[in-house]
C-alpha cells in the first residue's frame, strides 16, 4: 500500500466513477482498476461493489476511507512542518468551535495564540458537539472546542478550559429582570423560545418536567444570534449557558434550584507528526487565566 494508491481510492470514493476519478488523478481508467485492484489484494477485502455502471463503496471501503482522509491529512501536516522549519513559512490549522460556546471567552484565547505565534494562521469552523471529536480523529480539523462528555482516546489530548451552568434569560424590560432569582412556578406564563442546540435540552426539559413546569415553545431555532436577538428584543425567555450571551439587552438569571452545568474543553490530537504549533495551542490552553477572563462575565 503507497500514498499513491490511497488517493486513487479516495478520488474513487468521492466520485464513484472510474472514468471520472482516473481523470481526476491523471492516470488511465485500467491503471486506476489495477491500483483498487491491488489495495483489496493488500487489504484482504473488496472496498468496492462493481455491477455495471454502478459503483458503490463497501463497509470496508467506507471504514478505510476515513482512514485514509486522515493519513493524506497526517502527510499534509508532515509536509507543512517541514515547510515551516525549512523555509519558515506560515502554518495554517483548522480549528472547530461548537456554536453554543462563548465567542468572549474563546476569542481572547485565540488572541491570545495569535500574539504569541505570529506564523500561525487559524481558520475556523462552525461544528456541533456531536461532530467535533470525529472530525478531529479523522483529520478534518486540528483542534475543536466543545462542550460536554469527550471520552478519553488514546489519540488525544483533552484540556479542561471551564465551567458553566444554564441560567435564564429575559430582556431588560421583562418582569423577570427586576427578580434576584427565578422561581420554577414562574415559567409556564412566559413565551418561551426552544434552543434546539442546546446540550442541556433534554435535561432542561426533564428538570421542567419534575417541577411541574410544562413550556409551549412558540420559537424553535438552532441558530444561537437569532435566538439571544428574538429575547433581548422581546418579552420571550430562554434557557443559556451563563457565559454564552453576546447580545445587547439580555438578562441573565438564576433559576430556584435548577443545578445544570456544562464542561467546555479543547481537544486535538498532538503525536509525533503533527504541528508544532498546535501542540503549542495545548499547552497555552492548559496555562491561560480563563478565570479571569470569566470574571466579568459572571452573574
Amino acid at each position: 500500500m503507497d500514498l499513491p494508491q490511497i488517493r486513487n481510492f479516495l478520488s474513487l470514493a468521492a466520485t464513484l466513477n472510474f472514468t471520472e476519478a482516473a481523470h481526476q488523478v491523471g492516470i488511465s481508467q485500467p491503471s486506476l482498476t489495477r491500483s483498487i485492484k491491488r489495495l483489496e489484494e493488500d487489504l484482504g477485502g473488496a472496498l468496492v461493489y462493481r455491477d455495471g455502471r454502478d459503483t458503490r463503496l463497501t463497509p470496508l471501503g467506507r471504514d478505510v476511507q476515513i482512514e485514509f482522509m486522515g493519513i493524506l491529512k497526517l502527510e499534509a501536516r508532515v509536509r507543512e512542518l517541514a515547510e515551516t522549519r525549512v523555509h519558515g513559512e506560515r502554518e495554517t490549522l483548522t480549528i472547530g468551535v461548537a456554536s453554543t460556546l462563548s465567542p468572549v471567552a474563546i476569542s481572547k484565547y485565540l488572541n491570545h495564540v495569535i500574539e504569541q505565534l505570529p506564523s500561525l494562521t487559524l481558520t475556523l469552523c462552525p461544528i456541533t458537539n456531536a461532530t467535533g471529536v470525529e472530525a478531529v480523529l479523522t483529520g478534518e480539523l486540528d483542534g475543536c472546542f466543545i462542550s460536554g462528555g469527550s471520552d478519553s482516546h488514546p489519540k488525544l489530548s483533552i484540556v479542561e478550559l471551564f465551567s458553566e451552568k444554564l441560567v435564564l434569560c429575559c430582556s431588560e424590560t421583562h418582569r423577570f429582570a427586576a427578580l434576584d432569582e427565578v422561581s420554577a412556578i414562574d415559567l409556564p406564563e412566559e413565551l418561551y423560545v426552544d434552543r434546539l442546540a442546546c446540550e442541556f435540552r433534554s435535561e432542561a426539559i426533564e428538570w421542567l418536567m419534575d417541577n411541574d413546569v410544562l413550556m409551549n415553545p412558540r420559537i424553535r431555532s438552532g441558530r444561537e444570534d437569532l435566538i439571544q436577538q428574538f429575547v433581548a428584543g422581546g418579552e420571550a425567555v430562554c434557557l443559556l449557558p451563563e457565559f454564552s450571551t453576546v447580545a445587547s439587552g439580555l438578562v441573565r438569571k438564576r433559576v430556584t434550584e435548577l443545578d445544570l452545568c456544562r464542561q467546555i474543553r479543547f481537544v486535538a490530537v498532538t503525536s509525533a507528526g503533527y504541528a508544532m504549533a498546535l501542540r503549542q495551542m495545548v499547552l497555552m490552553a492548559e496555562r491561560f487565566d480563563w478565570s479571569h477572563t470569566l470574571n466579568a462575565l459572571k452573574l
